[in-house]
């Protein structure tokens, strides 16, 4: 075997060149021919990057750093740069940063970045750091500790956040505990903990602790915070509950701005505050208050302690009215006005 010298040039062509030495004699006394096992010769497997692979072949594997790490599987245009019991096992053009006892199996294309723990096991994905963190095809991890991502989902960070099977497009930016169950897309919970989304598409929970959107069919939900706020059975869709606490909103199109203990169980009912009130009825509201009932299509409650009980109504404990017209003149039909302290209605 030779050493190949410094001054050489390598040229390479395609498979389809004829590569017939057709050269004048002077031409070809220049010329020098090198085999793979000259080129494992000249490398010095001491100092240089590279390791030898079978009959002299150069393995495109670059464990460049740290100890005990290893590629594996047939494993090829992969890197582990440094860290220590890393491995890659199976993986075309994978890549290992550092840290400690990382592995990426399967992984095309996968990358991890430092951290410890982490295991990667489809194409794509990538881990930048943290520890015990899972992830599988096309699934991102920023960070944190015993994080699991798949498919072309992610987390940010944050500990113990779970991203089932099949939930696309998906994003748990951070916190503990959260859960975006199998089978879904396009959801988003922000942070806070012990977070569920369950079913449906397009759903977010921003934060807050023990928030739930779990149903049949239940889409493009939002629960901003609180505690243990809940959207929950199938006519649940285009549904939002800004915060407060241990809200239950089971109806289309509705809201709970707030408050404790409220309900809104009555399609594009609105419950804006207060406790243990209800919405149950289509298109009703609860402006606040305590222990309000709006049972009836298109009634309202200003008050505590009322239940209504006819359509198209508002109901109040007391009224007080300001500034009451003393004329009929130029008011609409309906009106109320002040005729000399009797109350007339414009007819």
């Amino acid at each position: 075997m030779a050493i190949i010298p410094n001054s050489c040039k390598f040229h390479v062509v395609s498979s389809t060149v004829d590569t017939v030495d057709r050269g004048s004699a002077e031409f070809q006394s220049k010329r020098k021919i090198f085999t793979m096992a000259d080129i494992a010769e000249t490398v010095d497997v001491t100092v240089s990057p590279y390791t030898i692979g079978e009959s002299n072949s150069i393995l495109p594997v670059i464990p460049t750093g740290g100890s005990e790490n290893t590629i594996t599987g047939g494993s090829a245009c992969t890197v582990i740069s440094g860290g220590y019991s890393n491995n890659i096992n199976g993986s075309c053009k994978a890549t290992i940063s550092g840290g400690a006892i990382n592995c990426i199996s399967l992984g095309n294309s996968s990358t991890i970045g430092g951290g410890g723990s982490n295991c990667i096991t489809g194409s794509s994905a990538t881990i930048a750091g943290g520890i015990d963190n899972t992830a599988s095809a096309e699934g991102v991890i920023g960070g944190g500790r015993c994080n699991t991502v798949r498919d072309k989902s992610f987390i940010g960070g944050g500990c113990c956040n779970v991203m089932g099977g099949n939930t696309a497009f998906s994003v748990i930016a951070g916190g503990c505990s959260n859960e975006i169950s199998t089978n879904l897309c396009g959801h988003t919970i922000g942070g806070g903990m012990n977070h569920e989304i369950c079913d449906g598409q397009y759903n977010t929970i921003a934060g807050g602790s023990g928030n739930k959107i779990c149903t049949t069919a239940c889409d493009s939900n939002f629960i901003g915070g609180g505690l243990s706020n809940d959207i929950t059975s199938s006519a649940g869709q285009y549904s939002v509950v800004t915060g407060g606490a241990l809200n239950d909103l089971t109806s289309y199109s509705s809201v709970i701005s707030g408050g404790l203990f409220n309900d809104a169980t009555g399609c594009q009912s609105v419950v804006s505050g207060g406790k243990s009130n209800t919405a149950s009825g289509t298109n009703s509201a609860v402006l606040g208050g305590e222990g309000n009932t709006s049972s009836c299509g298109c009634s309202f409650v200003v008050g505590n302690g009322i239940t209504t009980d006819r359509v198209c109504s508002t109901f109040v404990n007391n009224l007080s009215i300001k500034n009451i017209p003393t004329s009929a003149a130029g008011l609409p039909s309906g009106s109320v006005w002040n005729n000399s302290g009797v109350l007339n209605i414009v007819t």
